[in-house]
């Protein structure tokens, strides 16, 4: 199966690669780590652009959805500028000049490949009817649950410092660090300065350290599950994805396009 995978992918490398693209273009959109750095490469992502799984139902429905759409809209382009060449006026008798031909041809074969990558990778399909209709998986339950404990922490510090601030109002207030030479001398300022210049200096460094310790890809937040009536609406849609993403992973969306381009052009000109 992965074999016939890669090869339609290959075979229909133009809608492909534009595939890939307007994934990774949703991606950044949505604020979606992208993980893989080719579109093309030899495993089930080829053709389509690797990235983390999406948090929310909106986000996974989007990047399903805005591609395939847009793809849809280039694949119909093309193949209706070749539509009225090749199957409208035909090519017998000498009709249509062979520039055009082969301009048609160019155009068919460009609308049948985007017309081959239309639906999302099998990932993303998956993903996307999980968050509508599956239920939460054991460590989306724990990450449920950190995010839960972090909220309450942060809402306990938070009344913590209100009443320390209440109880000790002179203390929480902020000292005024700026010595002037009326108040200190020369040697005293300069001392201080440079102190508060190194202290300066030791936060800039901790903050870079801090920075260049995060990992590439940030960690995994709790997924959001659809409600009721988002399931109800976009079923049709959802489970047009994930036929579609299931022929395409088979190969079939390439096989059935280019025999059906095949079929046409030989009942036209037989």
């Amino acid at each position: 199966m992965n074999i016939i995978y890669i090869t339609t992918k290959i075979l229909t490398y133009p809608g492909a690669y534009l595939k890939g693209a307007l994934e990774h273009l949703a991606c950044r959109m949505l604020k979606i780590p992208v993980l893989g750095k080719s579109y093309l490469q030899g495993d089930e992502w080829c053709g389509h652009a690797e990235h983390a799984p999406a948090g929310t139902p909106a986000k996974a429905w989007l990047v399903c959805f805005l591609p395939c759409l847009i793809q849809c809209m280039f694949a119909a382009v093309f193949l209706g500028a070749s539509a009225p060449p090749l199957l409208i006026f035909g090519l017998r008798g000498g009709e249509v000049a062979w520039q055009m031909f082969c301009l048609a041809v160019v155009s068919l074969f460009l609308g049948v490949s985007m017309a081959s990558n239309v639906f999302p990778q099998w990932s993303d399909a998956k993903r996307l009817w999980h968050l509508f209709y599956g239920k939460p998986t054991e460590e989306e339950l724990q990450l449920m649950e950190a995010e839960i404990d972090e909220a309450i922490a942060a809402l306990e510090m938070m009344e913590e410092e209100e009443s320390a601030e209440a109880e000790f109002p002179v203390l929480t207030e902020e000292v005024p660090l700026d010595i002037t030479d009326e108040e200190a001398s020369d040697e005293d300022a300069e001392e201080i300065r440079e102190i508060l210049a190194k202290e300066e200096m030791d936060e800039f460094l901790e903050e870079g350290v801090a920075a260049a310790a995060q990992p590439a890809v940030p960690p995994q937040a709790a997924p959001k599950f659809a409600g009721l009536a988002a399931k109800i609406l976009f079923a049709p849609c959802n489970a047009c994805f994930m036929a579609g993403a299931m022929l395409e992973r088979c190969g079939i969306t390439a096989i059935l396009a280019i025999g059906i381009t095949v079929l046409l052009l030989v009942l036209n000109y037989v």
